[in-house]
Protein backbone atom coordinates (compact mmCIF):
# COMPACT_ATOMS: atom_id res chain seq x y z
CA UNK A 1 0.00 0.00 0.00
CA UNK A 2 1.02 3.28 -0.87
CA UNK A 3 2.10 5.55 1.93
CA UNK A 4 1.53 9.16 2.97
CA UNK A 5 2.54 11.34 5.58
CA UNK A 6 1.73 15.02 6.39
CA UNK A 7 3.28 17.52 8.77
CA UNK A 8 1.95 20.49 10.09
CA UNK A 9 3.93 23.43 11.23
CA UNK A 10 2.13 25.86 13.89
CA UNK A 11 3.92 29.00 15.35
CA UNK A 12 2.75 30.92 17.79
CA UNK A 13 3.79 34.19 19.92
CA UNK A 14 1.94 35.38 22.85
CA UNK A 15 1.08 39.31 23.60
CA UNK A 16 2.07 40.10 26.92
CA UNK A 17 5.74 39.62 27.14
CA UNK A 18 8.14 42.37 25.89
CA UNK A 19 11.49 41.67 24.45
CA UNK A 20 13.08 45.33 23.19
CA UNK A 21 15.97 43.80 21.61
CA UNK A 22 14.00 42.26 19.27
CA UNK A 23 12.32 43.56 16.31
CA UNK A 24 8.87 42.79 15.85
CA UNK A 25 5.78 43.16 13.45
CA UNK A 26 2.25 42.37 13.87
CA UNK A 27 0.39 39.08 12.88
CA UNK A 28 -0.05 39.11 8.84
CA UNK A 29 -3.62 38.26 9.69
CA UNK A 30 -5.34 37.61 12.69
CA UNK A 31 -8.70 35.28 13.12
CA UNK A 32 -10.96 35.01 15.96
CA UNK A 33 -11.16 31.35 17.74
CA UNK A 34 -13.69 30.82 20.70
CA UNK A 35 -13.18 29.52 24.05
CA UNK A 36 -14.63 26.34 24.56
CA UNK A 37 -18.04 25.92 26.27
CA UNK A 38 -17.49 22.00 27.31
CA UNK A 39 -14.51 19.40 27.86
CA UNK A 40 -12.61 18.30 24.74
CA UNK A 41 -11.87 15.25 24.64
CA UNK A 42 -8.94 13.94 22.17
CA UNK A 43 -10.02 11.51 19.33
CA UNK A 44 -10.29 13.20 16.07
CA UNK A 45 -13.58 13.73 16.39
CA UNK A 46 -15.52 17.02 16.20
CA UNK A 47 -18.72 16.08 17.79
CA UNK A 48 -18.48 18.43 20.59
CA UNK A 49 -20.23 21.71 20.62
CA UNK A 50 -17.08 23.06 21.16
CA UNK A 51 -16.24 22.53 17.49
CA UNK A 52 -19.29 22.78 15.82
CA UNK A 53 -19.21 26.71 16.77
CA UNK A 54 -15.59 26.72 15.48
CA UNK A 55 -14.52 28.61 11.83
CA UNK A 56 -12.89 26.36 9.18
CA UNK A 57 -9.52 27.90 7.80
CA UNK A 58 -8.61 26.09 5.09
CA UNK A 59 -4.59 25.84 4.69
CA UNK A 60 -3.95 26.35 0.96
CA UNK A 61 -0.65 28.53 0.43
CA UNK A 62 2.72 26.24 -0.98
CA UNK A 63 4.18 25.42 -3.99
CA UNK A 64 5.34 21.41 -4.06
CA UNK A 65 4.15 19.11 -6.31
CA UNK A 66 1.10 18.50 -4.64
CA UNK A 67 -0.06 15.63 -7.66
CA UNK A 68 -2.01 13.60 -5.05
CA UNK A 69 -4.72 16.16 -4.20
CA UNK A 70 -3.76 16.49 -0.57
CA UNK A 71 -5.64 19.54 1.31
CA UNK A 72 -6.13 20.30 4.93
CA UNK A 73 -7.93 22.55 6.84
CA UNK A 74 -7.92 23.82 10.58
CA UNK A 75 -9.98 24.82 13.41
CA UNK A 76 -8.87 26.37 16.71
CA UNK A 77 -10.18 26.73 20.29
CA UNK A 78 -8.96 27.54 23.99
CA UNK A 79 -9.58 27.40 27.52
CA UNK A 80 -8.06 28.21 30.68
CA UNK A 81 -5.03 25.53 30.51
CA UNK A 82 -5.08 24.99 26.76
CA UNK A 83 -4.80 25.53 22.51
CA UNK A 84 -6.47 22.90 20.46
CA UNK A 85 -6.58 22.21 16.96
CA UNK A 86 -8.63 20.44 14.93
CA UNK A 87 -6.80 19.20 11.53
CA UNK A 88 -8.66 17.64 8.85
CA UNK A 89 -6.46 16.07 6.05
CA UNK A 90 -7.41 14.78 2.53
CA UNK A 91 -5.26 12.39 1.91
CA UNK A 92 -5.79 9.08 -0.69
CA UNK A 93 -3.50 6.96 1.59
CA UNK A 94 -2.44 8.04 5.23
CA UNK A 95 1.10 6.85 7.00
CA UNK A 96 0.66 5.92 10.35
CA UNK A 97 2.97 7.13 12.00
CA UNK A 98 6.98 4.71 12.26
CA UNK A 99 8.92 6.87 15.05
CA UNK A 100 11.28 8.48 12.88
CA UNK A 101 11.49 12.26 11.15
CA UNK A 102 8.34 13.51 12.30
CA UNK A 103 8.54 16.72 10.21
CA UNK A 104 8.19 14.80 7.62
CA UNK A 105 4.70 12.53 8.33
CA UNK A 106 1.18 12.61 8.05
CA UNK A 107 0.39 14.79 10.86
CA UNK A 108 1.37 18.56 12.54
CA UNK A 109 4.02 19.81 13.55
CA UNK A 110 4.06 22.84 15.70
CA UNK A 111 6.28 25.80 16.33
CA UNK A 112 5.85 28.10 19.47
CA UNK A 113 6.96 31.30 21.18
CA UNK A 114 5.67 33.65 23.74
CA UNK A 115 6.77 37.01 22.72
CA UNK A 116 5.40 40.82 22.45
CA UNK A 117 3.67 40.31 18.86
CA UNK A 118 6.44 38.82 15.77
CA UNK A 119 9.95 38.65 15.64
CA UNK A 120 11.54 39.25 12.21
CA UNK A 121 14.27 36.37 12.93
CA UNK A 122 12.93 34.06 15.49
CA UNK A 123 15.08 33.34 18.49
CA UNK A 124 15.45 30.17 18.69
CA UNK A 125 16.48 29.47 22.26
CA UNK A 126 12.32 31.08 22.79
CA UNK A 127 10.82 28.34 20.95
CA UNK A 128 9.57 25.88 21.44
CA UNK A 129 8.55 22.51 18.58
CA UNK A 130 6.06 20.08 19.45
CA UNK A 131 4.78 17.19 17.00
CA UNK A 132 1.59 15.43 16.15
CA UNK A 133 1.36 13.11 13.62
CA UNK A 134 -1.18 10.59 12.40
CA UNK A 135 -1.02 7.57 14.26
CA UNK A 136 0.50 8.85 17.31
CA UNK A 137 0.10 7.77 20.75
CA UNK A 138 1.48 11.37 21.93
CA UNK A 139 3.03 14.33 20.71
CA UNK A 140 6.88 14.19 20.30
CA UNK A 141 9.47 17.15 20.90
CA UNK A 142 11.55 18.13 17.83
CA UNK A 143 13.00 20.55 20.24
CA UNK A 144 14.64 23.93 20.25
CA UNK A 145 13.30 24.61 23.91
CA UNK A 146 13.03 21.37 25.36
CA UNK A 147 10.64 21.79 27.91
CA UNK A 148 10.43 17.92 29.87
CA UNK A 149 6.41 18.85 31.05
CA UNK A 150 5.58 18.16 27.89
CA UNK A 151 5.76 14.76 27.84
CA UNK A 152 4.93 13.78 31.76
CA UNK A 153 1.51 12.82 31.07
CA UNK A 154 0.67 13.17 34.95
CA UNK A 155 0.62 17.02 34.50
CA UNK A 156 -1.69 19.41 33.16
CA UNK A 157 1.08 20.42 30.84
CA UNK A 158 1.01 17.71 28.75
CA UNK A 159 1.13 17.93 24.91
CA UNK A 160 -1.42 15.44 24.09
CA UNK A 161 -3.62 14.21 20.65
CA UNK A 162 -6.01 11.81 19.49
CA UNK A 163 -6.19 10.61 15.75
CA UNK A 164 -8.94 8.88 14.02
CA UNK A 165 -8.53 7.53 9.87
CA UNK A 166 -11.72 9.90 8.09
CA UNK A 167 -13.24 8.14 4.65
CA UNK A 168 -11.02 10.43 2.66
CA UNK A 169 -7.95 10.99 5.19
CA UNK A 170 -7.35 11.48 8.91
CA UNK A 171 -8.24 14.02 11.44
CA UNK A 172 -6.02 15.45 14.46
CA UNK A 173 -7.48 16.57 17.34
CA UNK A 174 -3.95 18.11 19.47
CA UNK A 175 -3.84 20.46 22.37
CA UNK A 176 -0.44 22.60 23.58
CA UNK A 177 -0.47 23.75 27.24
CA UNK A 178 -0.14 27.33 27.29
CA UNK A 179 1.68 27.64 30.18
CA UNK A 180 4.51 25.92 28.92
CA UNK A 181 4.67 28.13 25.92
CA UNK A 182 6.26 31.08 28.75
CA UNK A 183 9.14 28.41 29.18
CA UNK A 184 12.49 29.29 27.40
CA UNK A 185 16.44 28.58 27.47
CA UNK A 186 17.67 31.65 29.22
CA UNK A 187 15.65 32.32 32.37
CA UNK A 188 12.45 30.87 32.44
CA UNK A 189 13.69 27.36 33.14
CA UNK A 190 11.12 25.62 35.21
CA UNK A 191 7.68 24.90 35.84
CA UNK A 192 6.92 27.37 38.81
CA UNK A 193 8.65 30.33 36.69
CA UNK A 194 6.43 29.62 33.92
CA UNK A 195 3.46 30.26 35.73
CA UNK A 196 4.88 33.69 37.57
CA UNK A 197 5.15 35.03 34.19
CA UNK A 198 1.86 33.70 32.00
CA UNK A 199 -0.30 36.87 30.93
CA UNK A 200 -2.37 35.57 28.56
CA UNK A 201 -5.70 36.15 28.55
CA UNK A 202 -8.90 36.90 26.78
CA UNK A 203 -8.65 39.20 23.54
CA UNK A 204 -5.36 38.45 23.59
CA UNK A 205 -3.54 37.59 20.44
CA UNK A 206 -1.62 34.49 19.61
CA UNK A 207 0.94 34.31 16.88
CA UNK A 208 0.99 31.50 14.63
CA UNK A 209 1.42 30.18 11.40
CA UNK A 210 -0.11 25.84 10.31
CA UNK A 211 2.31 23.61 7.62
CA UNK A 212 0.64 21.24 6.09
CA UNK A 213 3.65 18.17 4.57
CA UNK A 214 2.59 15.33 2.51
CA UNK A 215 4.58 12.42 2.16
CA UNK A 216 4.61 9.16 -0.06
CA UNK A 217 6.74 6.41 0.87
CA UNK A 218 6.39 4.42 -2.13
CA UNK A 219 8.07 7.13 -4.70
CA UNK A 220 11.96 6.21 -2.67
CA UNK A 221 12.08 10.24 -1.95
CA UNK A 222 12.73 10.83 1.75
CA UNK A 223 11.18 13.99 1.81
CA UNK A 224 7.84 15.58 1.85
CA UNK A 225 5.93 15.59 -1.89
CA UNK A 226 3.61 18.43 -0.76
CA UNK A 227 3.93 21.35 1.32
CA UNK A 228 0.64 23.67 2.47
CA UNK A 229 0.74 26.88 4.68
CA UNK A 230 -1.65 29.12 6.27
CA UNK A 231 -0.92 32.33 5.70
CA UNK A 232 1.66 31.19 3.83
CA UNK A 233 5.45 32.46 3.68
CA UNK A 234 8.64 30.56 3.30
CA UNK A 235 10.86 28.75 6.24
CA UNK A 236 7.61 29.58 8.55
CA UNK A 237 9.75 27.76 11.11
CA UNK A 238 12.29 30.25 11.59
CA UNK A 239 10.50 33.51 10.30
CA UNK A 240 8.01 34.12 12.88
CA UNK A 241 7.04 37.69 10.64
CA UNK A 242 5.55 35.67 8.30
CA UNK A 243 2.67 34.60 10.68
CA UNK A 244 -0.57 35.43 11.56
CA UNK A 245 -2.75 35.68 14.72
CA UNK A 246 -5.18 33.80 17.00
CA UNK A 247 -7.59 36.39 19.30
CA UNK A 248 -8.63 34.38 22.09
CA UNK A 249 -12.09 35.40 22.00
CA UNK A 250 -13.70 35.49 26.09
CA UNK A 251 -17.27 33.56 24.70
CA UNK A 252 -18.62 31.27 21.78
CA UNK A 253 -19.29 33.49 18.73
CA UNK A 254 -23.13 33.93 17.82
CA UNK A 255 -22.62 33.39 14.38
CA UNK A 256 -22.28 29.79 14.69
CA UNK A 257 -24.00 28.71 17.76
CA UNK A 258 -27.36 27.47 16.28
CA UNK A 259 -30.01 25.02 18.16
CA UNK A 260 -30.30 21.49 16.27
CA UNK A 261 -34.16 22.34 17.02
CA UNK A 262 -33.72 25.35 14.30
CA UNK A 263 -31.70 23.59 11.71
CA UNK A 264 -31.88 19.91 10.41
CA UNK A 265 -29.41 18.80 7.85
CA UNK A 266 -29.85 15.29 6.94
CA UNK A 267 -29.50 12.07 6.19
CA UNK A 268 -25.49 12.00 7.37
CA UNK A 269 -23.76 9.72 6.00
CA UNK A 270 -25.40 11.32 2.43
CA UNK A 271 -25.63 9.08 -0.52
CA UNK A 272 -27.46 11.76 -3.08
CA UNK A 273 -30.30 14.18 -1.83
CA UNK A 274 -29.38 16.06 1.46
CA UNK A 275 -32.52 18.07 2.77
CA UNK A 276 -31.67 21.24 5.05
CA UNK A 277 -34.57 22.44 7.13
CA UNK A 278 -33.90 26.23 8.20
CA UNK A 279 -36.20 29.22 9.39
CA UNK A 280 -35.14 31.96 6.88
CA UNK A 281 -33.05 29.73 4.37
CA UNK A 282 -31.90 31.36 2.00
CA UNK A 283 -28.68 30.08 0.11
CA UNK A 284 -26.76 26.30 0.86
CA UNK A 285 -23.16 25.92 0.15
CA UNK A 286 -21.28 22.69 -0.34
CA UNK A 287 -17.29 23.36 0.70
CA UNK A 288 -15.07 20.64 0.56
CA UNK A 289 -11.68 20.27 2.60
CA UNK A 290 -9.90 22.49 0.78
CA UNK A 291 -12.34 25.51 1.31
CA UNK A 292 -13.40 25.29 -2.24
CA UNK A 293 -17.36 25.65 -2.80
CA UNK A 294 -18.31 22.76 -5.30
CA UNK A 295 -21.87 23.10 -5.09
CA UNK A 296 -24.43 26.36 -4.47
CA UNK A 297 -27.96 26.64 -4.58
CA UNK A 298 -30.33 29.51 -3.60
CA UNK A 299 -33.44 28.65 -1.55
CA UNK A 300 -37.45 30.41 -1.17
CA UNK A 301 -38.17 28.35 1.39
CA UNK A 302 -37.48 26.92 4.71
CA UNK A 303 -36.36 23.70 3.18
CA UNK A 304 -34.42 23.16 0.28
CA UNK A 305 -33.17 19.05 -1.31
CA UNK A 306 -29.75 19.48 -2.78
CA UNK A 307 -28.65 16.05 -5.41
CA UNK A 308 -24.79 15.40 -4.38
CA UNK A 309 -24.80 12.47 -5.93
CA UNK A 310 -22.01 13.79 -8.74
CA UNK A 311 -19.92 14.56 -5.89
CA UNK A 312 -17.08 12.20 -5.04
CA UNK A 313 -17.30 10.63 -2.10
CA UNK A 314 -15.48 12.41 0.69
CA UNK A 315 -16.24 15.00 3.93
CA UNK A 316 -17.62 17.70 2.91
CA UNK A 317 -19.10 20.80 4.76
CA UNK A 318 -22.68 22.31 4.38
CA UNK A 319 -22.92 26.04 5.41
CA UNK A 320 -26.88 26.80 5.04
CA UNK A 321 -27.25 30.85 5.21
CA UNK A 322 -30.17 32.61 7.04
CA UNK A 323 -32.10 33.62 9.60
CA UNK A 324 -28.87 31.65 11.92
CA UNK A 325 -26.14 30.68 9.78
CA UNK A 326 -24.38 27.62 10.54
CA UNK A 327 -21.83 25.22 9.26
CA UNK A 328 -22.02 21.47 9.93
CA UNK A 329 -20.00 18.27 8.22
CA UNK A 330 -21.25 15.76 6.53
CA UNK A 331 -20.22 12.67 4.92
CA UNK A 332 -21.01 10.96 1.62
CA UNK A 333 -20.72 7.78 0.69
Amino acid sequence: MKKLFTTFSLAVAVVGLSFSQDVIVKPTKVISINKAIGAITLDGDDSEASWTSATEVPIDSGDVTNSEGFAASFKAIWDDNYIYLFVYAKDVNPFEYDGTDSWKKDGIQSYWDVRDSLVVNAKRAWQHTVAYCYGMTHATMDVLSDFPFYNDSTLATYADLGTALTVDGWNIEARIPITSLYYNADDVTDYETCLAVRTIKANDTVGFAIQANNYNATIGVPDRTAVLTYPGGANTYQYSNTWGGLKLLDAVSSIHTVSTSLIKIYPNPIIDNLKIDMDGLNSVEIIDLAGKIVLQQKSSSNSLTINLSELNAGLYFVRANGNNNTIQKIIKR
